[in-house]
């Protein structure tokens, strides 16, 4: 089994773009090689946990500048 930790992913997040079409791409690849792929996201829209078959939502309440931040030095 692969955790798929990513920021963005179609259908569970709301953003959409390049970069979360080609991370479902890469989890589409995995599945077809017979991997069992979790996706884990950050849920922006709420503070609850949820967990499916295919994915985990996890809250994210970090400080948004904060985070910009590690993200920008490629930390998160």
């Amino acid at each position: 089994m692969i955790y798929y930790i990513t920021r963005s992913y179609p259908e569970i997040t709301p953003f959409n773009g390049g970069g979360s079409l080609m991370r479902k791409a890469a989890v589409e690849k995995l599945r077809v090689l017979g991997y069992k792929v979790i996706v884990v996201v950050p849920n922006y829209n709420d503070k609850k946990i949820i967990i499916t078959d295919s994915y985990i939502s996890i809250p994210y309440n970090a400080n948004q500048k904060f985070a910009l931040i590690l993200e920008h030095l490629g930390i998160i």
